[in-house]
């Protein structure tokens, strides 16, 4: 009876349309791929708009965790759901730029709270933009409509 292993599971919630996910342990292969697998399935299953990792409980962070951390980053992206860091130690962003880690394409913020108001920002003005490229009835046909009054 192979029963999965939940010793790797990383605590998930849903708040304000994302998925939260908060690291509060040493993150290591097997904790990012929990991340991966169960983040991403909860991003499926709720249709969530954002992803926030908060590594407030992360004291080091090594550059192949990381990268694999934005793999699944990457991976949230694709399903719809932008990603934001959240909870960064001085001392992992210390580590990360001196080891010259790719930051370009990362949003991050101090707080869960903080990180949350971005993803709402970013997802109103994502409707709004939806919004405004909808084609616009042309005044002519608007026109054309039928009067029941005909005078």
């Amino acid at each position: 009876m192979n029963e999965p292993s939940h010793r790797n599971s990383i605590p998930l919630r849903v708040s304000r349309g994302s998925v939260i996910a908060s690291i509060q342990s040493d993150v290591t292969p097997d904790v990012i791929i929990a991340l991966q697998q169960d983040g991403l399935e909860m991003i499926g299953s709720t249709s969530a708009h954002g992803f926030v990792v908060d590594l407030s409980g992360v004291e080091l962070l090594e550059p192949d965790e990381f990268e694999l951390l934005l793999g699944t980053m990457d991976m949230a992206k694709l399903m719809g759901a932008q990603p934001v860091l959240c909870g960064l130690r001085p001392g992992v962003v210390s580590a990360l730029v001196d080891l010259d880690a790719d930051l370009e394409e990362i949003d991050a913020t101090r707080t869960i709270d903080d990180a949350l108001d971005i993803l709402a920002e970013s997802h109103d003005e994502a409707r709004q933009d939806r919004r405004r490229s909808l084609p616009v009835a042309d005044d002519e046909h608007q026109h054309e409509t039928h009067d029941p009054d005909p005078e």
